[in-house]
């Protein structure tokens, strides 16, 4: 078609151009024709189903029963605690059942740690310190529990919360820390002055500290009864 009206321009015949155009539009228009019947007899036929047609039904994936249930309604553990998902709770938590530290290799490399957090805190950079302390104290060493339970009991670094730092250090106690037990003997007689209620458990924390080679709690014990603090005067 293209060649005919290329061969009538060229010849100058408007009239045989005019024919040729009209034919064209013609034919544009009976295309246009019977793609619209086309589309009015697919419209009409029926719709096979898909077992019509050999082809299998899918299957609807039952839910995830798990899924429907979602995560247990844990609360959101503070900084250092652990999910301990059987109890539904946040906890501290603790480096061995026995409470013994036998490890002296790890024992090195966690004290090189926590120096790094003291040095990170004493220059100002405490994001790094609290990010250096966070993983110990997650694995539940008792040399990090004592070291966090100190910057819980002075508000320093940690927002001050003494509860919480008794109940930390008692951990770190509990795990056989000769500081952590004499560290807690003194804030159990901190503010006593003619009497004291928890010496008894004090005294007691002081000679477990004093008995694992701790001489500050030998010279405590020695002030407690030489002052009086909750027991008779022995001079």
């Amino acid at each position: 078609m293209k060649l005919v009206i290329d061969a009538a321009i060229r010849c100058g015949r408007p009239a045989v151009i005019a024919a040729v155009a009209a034919a064209v539009i013609y034919s544009a228009a009976t295309v246009a024709i019977n793609i619209e019947r086309a589309n009015g007899a697919l419209a009409d036929a029926p719709v096979a189903s898909a077992e019509a047609a050999g082809f299998p039904r899918p299957k609807i994936k039952p839910p995830d029963i798990e899924q429907l249930l979602g995560e247990p309604n844990l609360p959101e553990c503070g900084y250092g605690k652990i999910e301990n998902m059987e109890a539904v709770s946040c906890e501290w938590a603790t480096r061995t059942k026995s409470g013994d530290v036998t490890d002296g290799l790890a024992d090195e490399a966690i004290n090189a740690k926590l120096q790094r957090v003291v040095k990170f805190y004493e220059a100002g950079r405490e994001k790094e310190a609290l990010a250096t302390l966070e993983q110990p104290l997650l694995e539940g060493h008792p040399k990090a529990q004592l070291l966090a339970a100190a910057f819980l009991y002075d508000g320093e670094l940690l927002e001050k919360n003494r509860s919480k730092a008794i109940e930390l250090i008692r951990l770190s106690a509990d795990q056989n820390e000769p500081k952590a037990k004499y560290q807690l003997g003194e804030w159990l007689i901190e503010d006593c002055v003619d009497t004291c209620p928890d010496v008894k458990e004090a005294l007691s924390l002081f000679h477990a500290a004093s008995k694992a080679g701790l001489h500050e709690a030998t010279e405590e014990i020695g002030r407690i009864h030489f002052l009086g603090i909750g027991v008779p005067k022995n001079k």
